[in-house]
C-alpha cells in the first residue's frame, strides 16, 4: 500500500505557503493514528492554482482521497475536485 501523506511535495511550490495567504495552499501539518503527514486546505475565496502531486507508482490502483472541513460549516456546498493525469517517462 502507497500512502501519499506529504502534499507539500506539490507543484509549483510557489503555490503553498505555511501561512493563510490569498492565491496560495495552505500548508497544515497533521497526525492521526500514527500517520503523519501536510494536508493543505484554501478557502474558496483563495482563488489557489492547480497543484500537481507526484505519485511513483505504475499498474493499476486503488485510490482514496480523503478530505477534511476544518470549519466545520455543514450548511453549505462543499466541493472536491481531482483530477487523474497519466505521465508517461
Amino acid at each position: 500500500m502507497i500512502v501519499l501523506s506529504d502534499m507539500s511535495r506539490c507543484s509549483p511550490g510557489e503555490a503553498l505557503s505555511e501561512v493563510r495567504k490569498h492565491h496560495h495552499w495552505h500548508l497544515i501539518s497533521y497526525e492521526a493514528e500514527g500517520l503523519t503527514g501536510v494536508i493543505i486546505g484554501a478557502s474558496s475565496t483563495a482563488k489557489a492554482p492547480d497543484v500537481t502531486l507526484p505519485v511513483e507508482a505504475s499498474g493499476w490502483h486503488a485510490i482514496y482521497v480523503g478530505f477534511w472541513n476544518f470549519q466545520f460549516d455543514h450548511g453549505r456546498d462543499l466541493k472536491l475536485k481531482v483530477k487523474l493525469t497519466v505521465m508517461c517517462a
